[in-house]
C-alpha cells in the first residue's frame, strides 16, 4: 500500500482544443504513470487509463469528477495493482482489449474492440489493438497524444518474451502508430514522452541493421547490437 504521505501530483502532459491529459508518473515501485483524460470543455467528467500501485495519488487527483471508465493498456499486474483503490470510489465500468489474456473474472472486465469508440463531451477516444507486448494490448489515440502501456517507450518497444512477440509488437508500431501524425506525442505506461516523429526516425535506423533472429526482451532502436 502506498503511503499517504507520498502522494504524487498530476502534471498536465498534453492539452487541446478537445482534451486534458493529467499524468500521475511513476507512482508505483515499477515506475508505472497513470491517466486522467477530461474533455477541454467539460472538466466534470475523465477517463481513467491504467490503475498502478499508488492510485491513491489517481484518487486525490480525480477529486470530485465523474469516473466514466476505467480503461486498461494491457493485463500486467503492475497496471492492475491499484484497481480496488479506484473502484473503492467508482463503479465506472472497466475495459481491457478483447483479445488480452489473464484477466481476473472477478472485475467483470468489458471487452474493448478495435476502433471503439469512448466519449467525453463531443470528443472521442479511439482504442488501437496493438498486440505483441501482450496478445491484447491496447493503445488509445486521444487528440493529438496516443496513450501506449508498454507497447512503445521513448527508444523503442516494450519487453517481449519471444523473438515472435517482437516482431509483432514492431508490426504492431509499424502499421498502427507510426502512420500517425508525426507530432503526435507519445504517452507511455512508464517513464516520458515522445512523439511518433522520434519513433520513426530511431526506427528507421534500426530497420537497417541485420537483425538478430533471437532477439526479444528490452529492444533498443538505437541499439549498436540486434
Amino acid at each position: 500500500m502506498t503511503n499517504l504521505s507520498k502522494i504524487v501530483t498530476a502534471d498536465v502532459v498534453y492539452e487541446d482544443e478537445g482534451f486534458r491529459i493529467e499524468r500521475l508518473r511513476e507512482i508505483s515501485p515499477f515506475g508505472n504513470n497513470s491517466y486522467i483524460i477530461s474533455a477541454s470543455n467539460e472538466i466534470g467528467s475523465v477517463i481513467v487509463v491504467d490503475a498502478p500501485l499508488g492510485s491513491e495519488s489517481t484518487v486525490q487527483a480525480i477529486g470530485d469528477r465523474d469516473v466514466q471508465a476505467l480503461l486498461f493498456t494491457h493485463h500486467h499486474g503492475d497496471h492492475w495493482q491499484g484497481f480496488e483503490t479506484l473502484r473503492a470510489m467508482t463503479m465506472a465500468p472497466a475495459y481491457a482489449g478483447a483479445t488480452e489474456i489473464n484477466l481476473d473474472p472477478k472485475k467483470q472486465i468489458e471487452p474493448i474492440a478495435e476502433g471503439q469508440i469512448f466519449k467525453l463531451g463531443t470528443n472521442e477516444i479511439v482504442a488501437m489493438h496493438t498486440p505483441g507486448h501482450t496478445p491484447g494490448s491496447t493503445c488509445f489515440l486521444v487528440g493529438g497524444a496516443v496513450l501506449t502501456g508498454d507497447v512503445l517507450f521513448p527508444g523503442g518497444p516494450g519487453l517481449t518474451g519471444s523473438n515472435d512477440d517482437l516482431l509483432t509488437s514492431v508490426e504492431s508500431i509499424t502499421s498502427r502508430l507510426h502512420p500517425l501524425a508525426p507530432q503526435t506525442v507519445v504517452l507511455p505506461g512508464h517513464g516520458g514522452t515522445t512523439t511518433i516523429f522520434e519513433s520513426r526516425w530511431e526506427y528507421a535506423i534500426f530497420a537497417e541493421k541485420p537483425w538478430n533472429d533471437s532477439l526479444k526482451g528490452d529492444v533498443l532502436w538505437l541499439s549498436e547490437e540486434v
